[in-house]
């Protein structure tokens, strides 16, 4: 799969992991929520929702998840990638 992610090579992401991998930052991903995923499993901090009353980040269309996974992906599965290692703070709202 790594060798498929054609932006490691085209943003240089081995050099740029030599001085950091994004310990301790925390980035926010304003899109449509957060889904359950082995590669996203305890890589999110708590967020909000605009659209729901109960706080849900429950991601209908997907969108979100996908966001959030270039960000922070664990590459837990064979089809997956991995990602560096900022933490998200899912912000729902309209797409």
């Amino acid at each position: 799969m790594r060798d498929r992610q054609w932006y490691l090579t085209t943003l240089d992401v081995a050099a740029a992991q030599k001085i950091t991998q994004g310990e301790g930052v925390v980035v926010a991903v304003l899109d449509s929520g957060i889904g359950k995923h082995p590669d996203l499993d305890g890589q999110a901090l708590a967020g909000i929702s605009y659209l729901s009353d109960d706080n849900s980040l429950a991601d209908d269309s997907g969108r979100g998840s996908g966001m959030a996974g270039l960000i922070v992906a664990k590459g837990a599965t064979p089809t997956t990638c991995s990602a560096s290692r900022p933490r998200p703070r899912p912000c729902r709202c309209a797409t």
